[in-house]
């Protein structure tokens, strides 16, 4: 990841074994004991964090997907996580970023094409002022180009802090 839009990140494991199969299980095969198994290792990590003196966020944000890609899929990973720690954590959970266009999936890009691919993907759905301090949540950080773009997006309209909490981010050579 070349130059973190985002200030701190909160990550259970690198992007391998078992993570990758479970969260490969659960996106692509509906595998729901599996999501829930990844929703309680973020939850978990997020409390270890908590109990460790770590700053806490003023709201919770996630990764959106297009309403079409969503309603193929059944669910957002991302929202599902977000809403177990914002539930965890007692704190307000944002439904504020959206995708207006559906973009190629970012699955097998190059980190250029990724970038490229994200030009213009999200938007904010509300003109209300955003909290100085957020957690962003995503269920996997690749190339960090994601997380980047909304993290941008996020400080051009006034977040100050941004942490980012995934389960998994892979690892670069």
């Amino acid at each position: 990841m070349h130059k973190p839009a985002f200030d701190t990140l909160l990550s259970v494991s690198y992007y391998k074994l078992p993570y990758q199969h479970w969260l490969q299980r659960w996106k692509f095969s509906h595998d729901l004991a599996a999501g829930d198994l990844l929703t309680q290792q973020l939850a978990a990590v997020v409390a270890q964090y908590q109990q460790q003196g770590g700053k806490l966020p003023d709201a919770i944000l996630y990764v959106p997907m297009h309403r079409a890609k969503q309603r193929s899929r059944g669910f957002n990973p991302a929202e599902i996580l977000a809403q177990q720690v914002a539930k965890q954590l007692k704190l307000p959970l944002l439904t504020v970023l959206y995708r207006p266009h559906q973009q190629q999936a970012q699955v097998g890009l190059s980190r250029k094409q990724r970038q490229r691919n994200l030009r213009k993907a999200f938007a904010l759905s509300s003109q209300q002022p955003l909290p100085a301090n957020v957690a962003l949540v995503d269920d996997v950080v690749t190339t960090g180009a994601t997380a980047n773009t909304l993290c941008q997006l996020l400080r051009r309209h006034g977040v100050k802090h941004i942490s980012l909490w995934t389960v998994a981010v892979t690892l670069f050579d």
